[in-house]
This record gives structure tokens, C-alpha cells and sequence, in this order.
């Protein structure tokens, strides 16, 4: 990849970047676990397109900690949804 390329790409992890963040931020788990995915896999190939190893290894470790986020979103996701499939239980006042 020539250097206007890897330039597309990082622009690319960044909006990614906003975007997931601003989706968690949102409480919207499964988009932001979806966008974080496509992050992870942008990195990857940002990280075989790069020509030096700190930038390669930049990447794949930015890659592996957007992957424990993902693991941590989809155990909020899932908390938040067996919370929202309980059944609402009504106070009942005493007499």
C-alpha cells in the first residue's frame, strides 16, 4: 500500500474509533460491539499493510485491546437484556 492508502486507513480507524465510542456511550452495546469488529478487523489489515514493526505492533496491540472491549460489551449486553426480559415485579404496600 502506498502512503496515501495507509493515510485512508487511519482515517478510517479513527472515525471507527468516534463512532464505537460514541455508541457505547449511547448504551447502544450491539452496534458498538459491531462497530468495534470492523475496527479491529481495519487494524489488522492496517497492520499487514505496514512497512515498520512499531507501527505494525501499534496496531495489533490496539487491535487486542478493542477485542477485551468487545468481550466486556457483550457481557453488558447480555446483563442488560436478561434485566429487561425480568419481569417487573410491582410493590406491594402493607396494610
Amino acid at each position: 500500500m502506498n502512503a496515501s492508502e495507509l493515510a485512508k486507513l487511519d482515517g478510517y480507524v479513527s472515525y471507527l474509533e468516534k463512532r464505537a465510542a460514541d455508541e457505547e456511550k449511547n448504551s447502544q452495546f450491539v452496534d458498538a460491539i459491531a462497530t468495534y469488529l470492523k475496527l479491529v478487523d481495519v487494524l489488522l489489515v492496517l497492520a499487514e499493510a505496514t512497512p515498520d514493526y512499531p507501527r505494525w505492533l501499534k496496531c495489533t496491540n490496539n487491535a487486542a485491546n478493542h477485542q477485551k472491549k468487545i468481550r466486556s460489551l457483550i457481557a453488558l449486553a447480555s446483563l442488560k437484556q436478561k434485566e429487561a426480559e425480568m419481569p417487573v415485579k410491582s410493590a406491594v404496600s402493607a396494610p
